[in-house]
């Protein structure tokens, strides 16, 4: 058996291992210069919703069909690598243009309790922008040019003039996120060519709706802080009762839409069932990260619907 030649995997995953080494060199290093500091970022992460993001990944990596052999797997962890860290950049940004109203609703963030400075922010900004792009070119040119594209949105998001998160474009900017992380994941593996197959686009639409109309949610809790800053969000236009009432509806037309693209009877009774109880949940609790969960269920739910039945 020794003188079968074995597959080299030296050139695969020498990268990885060369970032990953950066990366823990870059936390042990900052550990090092302020503990406290360091934990600030650690449970500034936001895991839930990272995992959302994630998932999607995984989502297109496994309707690729092409997961099989040491490297795929590779692919996959960088596509996973980069996702995380584009989210995470996403978020400070948004943390360092949203510093005022954080003051308000959220005030528990490293900028309102002043732990960190602005400029201390943005340099964590930079370094999660490096990791995403350097993950996301291990994997191949398609990833890279989404990972580009999604530290570009990120910007829009939050940094003036362009601050979509003013207005219903900032959710519609989120949806497209979560569906190019699905992209993203299926590109890290599969012919770009098979990424327009009727299943695929089905879930790629899926998540977009998913994505735009499930973050209406989280505006809620921030109603005092966007009315400082004029950000004219669903329940700011419409009034908080007929807001929520608003969202509620488009939250469970995006849980049911599914249904109507499978084109099954029987799923759309369980799906109905499902945003319905999501639905009831939220009006009653008013709490995003249940919703979060509960998407994230369907959309489990709808992958083994599409691709393993």
């Amino acid at each position: 058996m020794f003188f079968v030649k074995q597959p080299n995997h030296f050139y695969s995953l020498f990268p990885v291992c060369f970032f990953l080494f950066l990366l823990l060199s870059a936390n042990l290093l900052y550990y090092k210069h302020s503990k406290h500091k360091y934990l600030s970022v650690i449970f500034n992460l936001r895991p839930v919703r990272a995992l959302i993001f994630i998932s999607a990944v995984f989502v297109g990596a496994m309707a690729s069909s092409s997961m099989e052999g040491f490297e795929s797997y590779l692919k996959v962890f960088s596509a996973f690598a980069s996702v995380f860290f584009a989210w995470e950049f996403s978020v400070v940004i948004n943390d360092i243009c949203d510093q005022e109203i954080d003051k308000i609703t959220n005030k528990t963030r490293p900028l309102p309790l002043g732990i960190l400075s602005v400029k201390e922010y943005a340099w964590i900004a930079a370094v999660y922008a490096f990791f995403a792009l350097s993950f996301a070119f291990i994997v191949n040119a398609p990833v890279f040019l989404i990972a580009i594209v999604w530290v570009i949105l990120g910007i829009a998001y939050s940094v003036h003039p362009f601050r979509l998160r003013k207005n219903i474009l900032g959710n519609i900017l989120i949806g497209v996120a979560l569906a190019s992380s699905f992209t993203a994941g299926f590109l890290s593996l599969g012919d770009p060519a098979d990424l327009f197959g009727r299943t695929n686009l089905t879930f790629f639409i899926v998540l977009l709706v998913f994505g735009a109309a499930i973050t209406l949610t989280k505006d809620l809790k921030d109603i005092r802080g966007d009315t400082a800053q004029e950000v004219k969000n669903i329940y700011l236009v419409y009034g908080r009762k007929k807001g929520k009432k608003i969202v509620i509806v488009l939250l469970f037309v995006s849980l049911v839409f599914p249904a109507a693209l499978i084109r099954d009877i029987v799923q759309l009774c369980v799906m109905v069932i499902f945003a319905g109880l999501t639905c009831f949940c939220y009006y009653r609790k008013e709490d995003e990260r249940m919703v979060y969960v509960m998407a994230a269920l369907e959309g489990a739910y709808l992958f083994i619907l599409l691709y393993l039945l």
